[in-house]
Parts: C-alpha cells; structure tokens; sequence
C-alpha cells in the first residue's frame, strides 16, 4: 500500500493506504502480469475448478507456478463460489498447497466457507468476494465476526450503501472500478453434464450470449458476466472523497496485457488525475463499451 494525493483540478485529497489489486484466473495471466502495478493479487476463477489452465485445476501446478512467483505476499487464494461435494476434496489439497507454498490469504464466496476456514485453516487471513452476498450492514458485520478483514460486497450494491457499511464496520472494503463484473451463476455447468470425466472444456471458448434488442452477456465457467466493462474512472475523485481507497481490476475476462494497460491508467489517474487520453485507451482495451454499473442505483440494459 501507498500514501498518495489525487489531483482533483486545484485540490488535492490526501488518500491513505490505498490499494489496487486484481482478480485472474489462469496461470498464464499470473506469469505475465506486473506485479508492481498490483498491492494484492486475487488468483483462481471461483466459478469452476476445471477451467483449463485454471489456477483451482491442479494443486501441482499451483505449487509450480507460486515456485516462481516473488511476491507470495500480495497472492490471495480465491475459492469457488458454490462447491459440489465431490469437489471438495481437491479444494482441501488447494488449500494445503497453498500454505505450503507460503500463501497466507483466502477469499471465500460463502458465509459456509468463511466458517470452515476460520475452523479448518485459520493460518489464512480471510477475504470475502462478491458471491458471499454481502448486502447489508449486519451481513457485513457477521463476515466479520466469522474472522473476514476485507472483501468485496455484491456487485448491486450502490456507492452510498458501500460507504454506509465502509464506516460501520472495521474492515478493508474492496471497490471494483474495472473491468467485466458477474451477474449471475450457475451450481452447474452450462455446457457439461455433472459427470467431472465429461467436461468439453466449453470455457476455454469465447461465449457470447444474447437477447436480441436487449443486450449480451458474457460466459465463463458457470458464470455469466457483463459484456460491458465496469469503468469508474472518470468518478474516481467521488470514490476517494467518499473515503474508499481500496480498488480491483476484475481480469477473468481479461488478457493479462488489458490488465496491465487498465492498471497503468489507473493508477497513472491517481497520481496526476483523470486524462482524456486515458479514456479513449479504454475504449480500445474495452470494444464493447464502457458503463458504470450498479454504482449509481441504475441497472437494466446500460450494463448489458
């Protein structure tokens, strides 16, 4: 973390600890991200363990690739949102490879999880991530007691609900401001049977779903997710002022190249302010278009 100033024309706001990190769910995206853009490192798509070159689909190649990694420091062990029984297994030897490893960080997307680590694995420090259905204050506070110091609260949430549970309770919230956000999921694949030996490997396919004049909507694993990219930049003045200052870049969707370029103008937006420049770069790395989510209390095709 650093403590920096944003420009904001004349002004300038004082912003302590503030943090940028970035969710990714392949092992390649991890090799060529730059770390140094990154104050934590999200790894593993929760929305299938059997995602080709996923971080969750092998322990070993988990081990092999954190072999590698300098910074085990900012790495955080992001766990499916709804696990079958059968899978559970394979998230235990994840587990134990990770502690292993030296990763002392776990996101979980389930008050069930949250309880199970603070159990079973309490060397981790616990996150929560947008399927835990953090809505409300008292949900916040319960992740809390169940041990969470930090997390992400469900994409719906607005900027005035996310600042009233920010000041409620003592703990780090998480602000996506880029990249294609989950809007929904499925305990089962969309493709595959249940059966784990009949994967098609469906995920590693670019899949566009959509509905006519409404929109599209993209799909990874047992994930549907906005086929516009979340962008707040140009708010990010409102964001620090309001008294957030943690950040995420959300990369499933993403090259680690787009990832990196998102970082870089991002931060670059921090430290000198917003740049017109900046915004058209985005809608390079963005084709599909831009929006602001549910930041706002609008939801419907604007996102879509």
């Amino acid at each position: 973390m650093a403590n920096i100033s944003l420009k904001m024309s004349e002004n300038k706001i004082n912003i302590k600890n503030f943090s940028l990190s970035v969710t990714i769910g392949s092992l390649d995206s991890l090799s060529q991200l730059k770390g140094e853009y990154f104050d934590k490192i999200f790894i593993g798509n929760p929305f299938c363990v059997k995602i080709k070159n996923s971080v969750l689909n092998s322990a070993q190649l988990l081990k092999k690739e954190l072999e590698k990694y300098p910074a085990l420091e900012k790495i955080i062990l992001n766990l499916p949102v709804s696990p079958l029984d059968e899978e559970m297994g394979h998230i235990e030897g994840l587990l134990q490879e990770a502690i292993n490893s030296g990763i002392r960080a776990v996101s979980v997307n389930n008050f069930g999880a949250a309880y199970w680590i603070k159990k079973s694995f309490p060397e981790f420090k616990l996150y929560f991530d947008t399927f835990a259905n953090v809505y409300t204050l008292k949900d916040a506070i319960l992740m809390q007691e169940l041990g969470a110091k930090a997390g992400l609260l469900a994409t719906e949430i607005s900027l005035e609900e996310r600042v009233s549970i920010l000041k409620g309770t003592k703990m780090e919230i998480i602000t996506p401001v880029m990249g294609y956000f989950p809007i929904a999921f499925s305990r089962y694949c969309f493709f595959s049977s249940r059966n784990q030996d009949n994967c098609l490997n469906s995920c590693n396919l670019d899949h566009i779903i959509s509905f006519n004049r409404f929109g599209s909507v993209k799909q990874k694993g047992r994930a549907l997710f906005s086929n516009k990219s979340l962008s707040l930049l140009e708010h990010l003045p409102l964001l620090l002022s309001s008294g957030l200052s943690s950040f995420r870049i959300e990369g499933l969707l993403m090259a680690a190249s787009a990832i990196n370029a998102s970082a870089e103008i991002f931060r670059k937006a921090v430290n000198s302010g917003f740049d017109s420049l900046d915004a058209g770069r985005l809608k390079n790395i963005f084709p599909e278009g831009l929006c602001n989510g549910y930041f706002f209390s609008k939801s419907g095709q604007e996102y879509l």
